[in-house]
């Protein structure tokens, strides 16, 4: 597959999951009446778990089922690493030092009368989010290719099983 074609079923996946999220927590929250922070960990979880098994399937398409223990936990790894650290990072710096973009997108944006509701701080704020949000995508994808959902070469030293010469 094209990384082209498998970046674009990332980022569907990607959308799908945060849309199965977002209706999650608010069918736990609504309509079962759970607290804001057990809804949060529930659907955070299972959304997780969603997110697992869609990568693992429709966006990498690993047909080796083996060490899936190990993957999810590589898996939970990247994503704490791009979301709540890198992500959280960016989007510090660029709602408090670096709020040129924002500042930029409130003076193309702001004058639009739709738009003139939302405050200054407002589009710095929600600017640094997408930005920081465009920079995890890309480093979640790169991390779930080379650590979590890499498929293993086999080398020529290595030995066929006898299950690998019945496939042949």
């Amino acid at each position: 597959m094209k990384l082209s074609q498998r970046f674009t079923r990332f980022s569907l996946v990607g959308i799908f999951n945060t849309v199965f999220y977002i209706v999650l927590f608010n069918i736990l929250v609504f309509d079962l009446g759970l607290s804001v922070g057990w809804a949060n960990l529930l659907a955070v979880a299972t959304s997780t778990c969603l997110s697992f098994v869609l990568n693992l399937r429709f966006v990498f398409a690993l047909r080796q089922m083996d060490k899936l223990h190990s993957r999810f936990g590589a898996f939970v790894t990247a994503n704490f690493i791009s979301q709540f650290i890198v992500q959280q990072t960016l989007v510090i710096v660029f709602s408090r030092w670096l709020r040129a973009p924002g500042l930029a997108v409130h003076h193309l944006l702001g004058s639009l009368p739709w738009l003139k509701t939302f405050s200054q701080s407002a589009y710095v704020i929600n600017t640094a989010v997408g930005l920081a949000t465009a920079a995890s995508l890309g480093i979640s994808y790169f991390l779930y290719k080379k650590f979590v959902f890499k498929e293993e070469i086999r080398t020529w030293q290595q030995p066929f099983s006898a299950d690998d010469r019945l496939k042949r």
